[in-house]
């Protein structure tokens, strides 16, 4: 590799590690959370956490060593790596919008959702699995190439993939966009209620600049998505601007109500009794007397 390349890699390689390090650092805290805290068992933080694993093991794979030949003969890992590498980026794309369709199952459909919560995340999650396992497995049976001056092997360029890829964002699309525009709606007509008195607050101008942020974001990941796939971004950057994306959402989902009261609870608790009193208890009094609200609320 000539020293332009050894530039261009040590470039690109740099931020990644940092931004590995980070979503690592994430990934691990909430999986702590999850271990300590009953506040992360429902299937909204379970999905959360599964999205932050994915894009963590996404950024492993990138900057694990392959072995370097000149040879045109590919090693079983570096099959592998780029399997991955084709299998997490669709993940990551089905996690989020999973994400967004809970969120508007819990809001919208609260009552018949939470009765079945478990068949909603299970199905997803199994859909989820077989479509990105299937187009994984198609790609690579076409073939794999090294990106970024053999920084990291992915699946081949084909014709199936230019033609599919659209297809799949697409699908996915659709029902994130559908999901955040009527959450938005919603959210922005309970606000008007509250307003005008016709309603209790339930802390929605929060949950209303939450919702548009994670919408920002969806959106920002998707349109990135297609700029990709049309080779509009390329190289290098087009890397480095995907992964920003998905650490300001791994950032975001850590800082939701539950995630910083619970982090507050383990390593705060002073300041914990201080704001929220003996909380266990009157948590169970909110969930006897509110509990819809309560659940629809929580995971945001």
């Amino acid at each position: 590799m000539n020293q332009e390349g050894n530039e261009i890699r040590l470039w690109f390689f740099i931020p990644l590690v940092i931004l590995n390090a980070l979503m690592l650092f994430i990934s691990v805290f909430l999986f702590f959370l999850l271990i300590k805290s009953k506040a992360f068992n429902n299937y909204q933080c379970y999905n959360i956490i599964i999205l932050s694993l994915v894009i963590l093991l996404d950024c492993v794979v990138r900057i694990i060593p392959f072995s370097d030949k000149d040879d045109n003969n590919l090693s079983i890992w570096e099959y592998m790596q780029a399997s991955l590498l084709t299998f997490f980026d669709k993940a990551i794309i089905a996690a989020i919008t999973t994400q967004t369709i809970l969120f508007y199952l819990g809001v919208i459909h609260t009552k018949k959702y939470y009765d079945n919560d478990s068949k909603a995340f299970y199905i997803s999650f199994v859909i989820n699995i077989v479509i990105c396992l299937v187009l994984t497995i198609l790609y690579i049976s076409v073939g794999i190439h090294q990106a970024h001056h053999r920084l990291y092997f992915y699946c081949e360029s084909s014709q199936y993939k230019k033609i599919l890829d659209p297809i799949f964002n697409s699908v996915y699309l659709v029902p994130n966009f559908y999901c955040s525009l009527i959450l938005i709606m919603y959210l922005f007509g309970k606000l008007k209620e509250v307003k005008k008195g016709l309603t209790e607050d339930a802390d929605y101008g929060h949950h209303f600049k939450r919702i548009l942020i994670l919408a920002f974001l969806n959106f920002t990941i998707f349109l990135e998505s297609y700029l990709i796939i049309f080779e509009i971004l390329e190289g290098e950057k087009a890397d480095i601007l995907y992964l920003s994306t998905l650490l300001l959402i791994s950032l975001f989902n850590c800082g939701n109500k539950i995630v910083t009261k619970e982090t507050m609870k383990i390593c705060c608790k002073k300041k914990y009794k201080e704001r929220y009193g003996d909380d266990d208890k009157s948590e169970e009094g909110d969930e006897k007397n509110d509990k819809l609200v309560h659940k629809r609320t929580y995971s945001l």
